[in-house]
């Protein structure tokens, strides 16, 4: 200390020991709890606290400006834009609530402090590093307001009771930096309903724990990053029907194993923007499903993941895209690098009225149903697939055999649909489970292209055609077999004028089932401009088109193994004739006409020209010597 500087002592005291002093008019005193001096006029009892520069220090009665507000305050909590919690509950509990031990009951405090922002009309929350029990349901219509703690592991409410943690009905609302849990058990309420369509809400760094669902967006422009939701019973987030221009990246939610909700759930809007999301143990991963008369614009997602790994409830999709509801349309969704894996049904399914669907190099893998399956609506669905792959599904399961569905699956009512350089088979680390590669069932498809997809190595086949109505263009995909199975029209139509149907043994087959009245017929018609042939056979070796029914040998034969003689023998009475050919090495072309009987129509012998058996024409034949003779036809 320097000489210079002078040293005033003044009384001194506790705060409880300066409540009871009254003091000389004009004298002041410093308490030593709160580092401030008081100034006192003889009658008041503890003085007049000074207000310090930090605003530490001074208390304020302020119940009459704000409702709920019973404490004294301190200075700072109202003269500047944050609001804390703490200042709502009374201080004997403080040490608990930061220690994480108190069972306070904290609703009225947080409600209290939502009063007080919204009579600021703007204003920030805070809810120090502690634990807080909210046995109640806070309610608020404020609006601008942002409630923070001081980190998801520092600041901890703990939702007591049954219903919603927060319902919110203000909009430019943001709640960050704090985790909220709820005990097991419950069978409804969010903890955090933003129920107004007024919309502009933040979610950011909250994590959520156990509890029925998640997080329910009503408004538009709303956002969550960086949370985490864990142990939700039922929907992680929901965007209600009046949402949109809203995104949602960095988000990790955990279901239990006995999960019935969405991870993500959308229930129309216009524009989505998802990225980074891992949806895990839901019953399906992420649903979007537009009530009746409702709509769902413009989803696009990038790098989103849904797994069913450790799920007991059946019958969950990873991505569940359902217009099914009257009058419900899903209209433009980009699935980019997203997943839908060991979920109880499919890993990703559309159905109903949706259209313009994009899916890019998606991971589909060991579901119990197929990888993807598409069912239409009365209109096309314009689908694409993109590269990908879809292997291991149809996974032994549940008392589930394998074998049952494939990797795509292409259902009723689809059509414009596009399947390009996918993978739909087996790889080194995921076995072959899978009935086809790529199936065609249902009915009423519009036009196809499948082209380049590897679909070998599946146990019934690589691509499977099964419709009613035409099917259309599949080139270039690498596998074992295809089957095409129609009940209708099958139209292979190429834009170059070249059909190609090329398997590893040269055959084509045409098969007929077994039903009463079921008949085989192989059309091929057309004409040719150019003078060439409609239908030109042509190969190597000995190729033949051959009919073969009942294993009877009806034989037209090719160039390369041409006939000597052909032969028509009469059967027995009732029964057909016997047809049949062979090639010699003379030379000779015979043909036989052998009558069985006397009744027999085809004659040989020697003609005696009568007047009832005059010649009408003849038959130019020539003999071995090159002579050229007549056959006579006569009545």
């Amino acid at each position: 200390m320097t000489a210079d500087v002078k040293r005033v002592a003044r009384l001194r005291g506790t705060t409880a020991q300066l409540a009871l002093v009254a003091g000389q008019p004009g004298e002041t005193i410093v308490d030593t709890d709160k580092n401030t001096v008081t100034v006192h006029d003889g009658e008041k009892l503890g003085g007049y606290p000074l207000l310090r520069e930090d605003g530490d220090g001074s208390e304020l009665a302020l119940a009459a400006a704000v409702a709920g507000a019973i404490y004294p305050r301190a200075m700072k909590e109202w003269l500047g834009d944050t609001i804390n919690v703490l200042v709502f509950v009374p201080p004997g509990y403080h040490a608990a609530i930061r220690a994480g031990t108190s069972s306070y009951d904290c609703t009225a405090a947080f409600q209290a402090a939502w009063n007080a922002a919204k009579a600021r009309g703007r204003a920030k929350i805070r809810a120090p590093g502690g634990r807080y029990v909210v046995n109640g349901t806070v309610i608020s219509d404020a609006s601008n307001v942002t409630m923070v703690g001081d980190g998801r592991r520092a600041t901890h409410i703990y939702k007591g009771g049954a219903g919603d943690l927060f319902t919110l009905t203000g909009s430019f609302l943001t709640i960050r930096d704090l985790m909220m849990e709820s005990p097991l058990g419950h069978t409804s309420g969010y903890c955090l309903n933003f129920a107004s369509p007024g919309g502009n809400m933040r979610v950011e760094n909250v994590d959520s724990f156990r509890g029925w669902s998640g997080v329910y967006f009503g408004g538009a422009q709303s956002q969550i990053h960086g949370c985490i939701l864990n142990q939700l019973a039922f929907d992680g987030v929901v965007f209600g029907p009046n949402t949109g221009l809203s995104s949602a990246s960095r988000v990790s939610l955990f279901g239990l194993a006995t999960n019935t909700g969405a991870g993500f759930k959308f229930l129309g809007g216009d524009t989505y923007q998802l990225s980074g999301i891992q949806v895990t143990s839901h019953k399906t991963g992420y649903l979007l499903q537009p009530p009746a008369d409702g709509f769902l614009y413009n989803l696009f997602a990038t790098i989103c993941f849904a797994d069913g790994v450790g799920m007991t409830t059946m019958n969950g999709d990873g991505w569940l895209l359902d217009a099914t509801a009257a009058g419900a349309v899903i209209r433009r969704t980009r699935l980019i690098g997203c997943w839908g894996s060991a979920m109880t049904r499919d890993g990703m399914r559309t159905v109903g009225d949706v259209e313009d669907t994009e899916i890019h190099g998606a991971v589909c893998v060991t579901n119990l149903g197929h990888g993807l399956n598409i069912i239409g609506s009365p209109t096309p669905t314009h689908t694409r697939v993109i590269g990908g792959l879809f292997a291991g599904n149809s996974a032994p399961n549940f008392g589930r055999p394998v074998g049952v569905y494939s990797g795509i699956y292409v259902g009723d009512y689809v059509g414009d649909i596009t399947i390009l350089g996918a993978r739909c088979g087996p790889t080194a680390s995921i076995a072959s489970t899978q009935k086809y590669g790529i199936e065609f069932g249902g009915t009423n498809h519009s036009g196809y292209i499948v082209s380049k997809n590897d679909v070998r190595g599946n146990l019934l086949g690589a691509i499977q055609l099964q419709a009613l109505g035409p099917v259309g263009v599949r080139e270039g995909n690498l596998g074992d077999t295809v089957t095409y199975q129609t009940a209708g029209p099958l139209t292979l139509q190429s834009l170059t004028g070249e059909v190609q149907i090329l398997g590893t043994d040269g055959s084509v087959q045409v098969g007929v089932g077994t039903a009463a009245g079921a008949t085989l017929r192989l059309l091929l018609k057309g004409s040719s401009p150019g003078g060439n042939a409609v239908v030109a056979m042509t190969g190597t070796g000995n190729g033949n088109l051959a009919l073969f029914p009942s294993g009877a040998g009806y034989g037209v034969l090719l160039d390369a193994q041409r006939a000597s003689w052909v032969a028509a023998v009469g059967g027995a009475a009732g029964a057909a004739p016997v047809l049949a050919a062979q090639s010699f090495t003379d030379g000779h072309v015979d043909l036989a006409l052998a009558p069985q009987g006397a009744n027999g129509r085809v004659r040989f012998g020697t003609r005696t020209a009568t007047a009832d058996a005059p010649v009408t024409g003849y038959i130019e034949i020539k003999d071995s010597s090159g002579n050229l003779r007549k056959l006579a036809v006569i009545d």
